[in-house]
């Protein structure tokens, strides 16, 4: 996925600031790219989230979340509400989610790239439809 500069800037700006943030205060923080078929207004898909996530829109279909101060079981629990949200929005089972710690340091394409390497594996292969990375090692 090529993102443009401004894009880019952003995200490698958020990721630096959560970097800094894991290191110095042991802060948790999850980050999540997600996927849905159909076009949705980053105003309304930042209504389904919490006021302190930071949604960053990559394309029509994919938006990157950063949930703040959250751990990975407070993160599916957040990605859960999020897809009811979603299936009820655009009626219909097709949105879905990959998450991983935000906190592991990956530079920013590193973490995009594991990101949509984890949505393509949960698009072809979870029931859930909320995956973090261990659904890689299937595949390895």
């Amino acid at each position: 996925m090529n993102f443009d500069d401004k894009t880019k800037v952003r995200l490698e700006s958020e990721i630096n600031k959560v970097h800094d943030a894991c290191q110095r205060y042991g802060t948790d923080t999850t980050s999540a790219i997600v996927y849905h078929e159909k076009d949705i207004d980053l105003p309304l898909l930042g209504s389904f989230l919490r006021k302190n996530d930071k949604v960053i829109r990559l394309d029509e279909n994919h938006h990157f979340v950063m949930f703040f101060f959250t751990s990975d079981s407070e993160s599916y629990e957040a990605a859960k509400n999020l897809l009811v949200k979603l299936d009820n929005h655009f009626q219909n089972t097709t949105s879905c989610i990959a998450i991983d710690s935000a906190c592991n340091n990956d530079s920013t394409n590193m973490m995009i790239n594991k990101l949509l390497q984890i949505l393509k594996e949960t698009k072809k292969n979870s029931i859930s439809r909320i995956e973090y990375e261990d659904i890689l090692d299937e595949i390895y």
